[in-house]
């Protein structure tokens, strides 16, 4: 929203030009919050058979499906569908609103290389699924549906889990752990404008790939042949210019 002040400009590429030779940038994308046909990712599972899937994706894909042979690319089973499909949605790979996966991500983190290279920017893939009690399981909340859902990444930042808070949460050692993992890093990232320190897994900066904040956290590499699909599908969307 442009207000004059904090946002001056209405073109986003003037705002950032203005900040981003003063900033260090985070960005991120949940494993939860994105579905590849918007609308049906929050409390129901959005494909109900694999079949179902890859004929939605061809439709989407049009010549690029049979051009990248996307049923060998992007396997999937009647049990993995839901969170295959959500995944290739945060890599970019949906109908909605294309600003808000990695893709996009990745493309400002070599915007920022271009034009601040004595700055970072970092970009991120929350997939912990939070474990849910028992009374959830079948339930608008059951984690099976809800997967890393938009803000579930809030404890981990602050490392404010504790046993039984909320009842509906039954926290796993797992969990205390990458919230001691994740929360070092936002200090880390606060303090310096880099996330890395000692004794965490090395985060290096978006244009290089994006960080996986999961039961084990690593760098996850733009160079497969998944992202070159994702990045042609979305070129007629591009925000930032080459």
């Amino acid at each position: 929203m442009v207000d004059g002040d904090i946002v001056p400009n209405v073109k986003l590429e003037d705002t950032l030009d203005l900040y981003q030779s003063e900033l260090d940038f985070m960005s991120e994308v949940n494993l939860g919050e994105i579905a590849i046909c918007p609308g049906r990712q929050r409390t129901e599972k959005g494909f109900a058979s694999a079949a179902e899937f890859y004929s939605c994706c061809r439709q989407i894909l049009g010549d690029l499906y049979d051009q990248y042979h996307f049923e060998v690319l992007a396997p999937v089973t009647e049990e993995n569908v839901d969170a295959e499909s959500r995944r290739l949605a945060a890599y970019g790979l949906h109908t909605g609103d294309k600003m808000g996966n990695l893709a996009v991500n990745r493309r400002f983190c070599a915007y920022r290389r271009e034009r601040a290279r004595d700055k970072g920017t970092y970009t991120y893939l929350f997939s912990r699924v939070p474990p849910c009690s028992e009374e959830e399981k079948e339930t608008q909340r059951d984690a099976s549906c809800l997967l890393s859902w938009h803000s579930s990444e809030l404890w981990y930042n602050f490392a404010s889990l504790r046993k039984d808070v909320p009842p509906a949460r039954p926290w796993e050692k797992v969990d205390f752990q990458l919230a001691d993992c994740m929360s070092s890093y936002w200090a880390n990232f606060i303090k310096t404008g880099n996330p890395n320190g000692e004794g965490l897994p090395y985060w290096g900066q978006g244009p290089d790939g994006f960080m996986e904040l999961c039961e084990e956290p690593h760098m996850s590499s733009w160079n497969t042949e998944i992202h070159s699909l994702i990045e042609e599908f979305l070129e007629p969307y591009r925000v930032f210019p080459r």
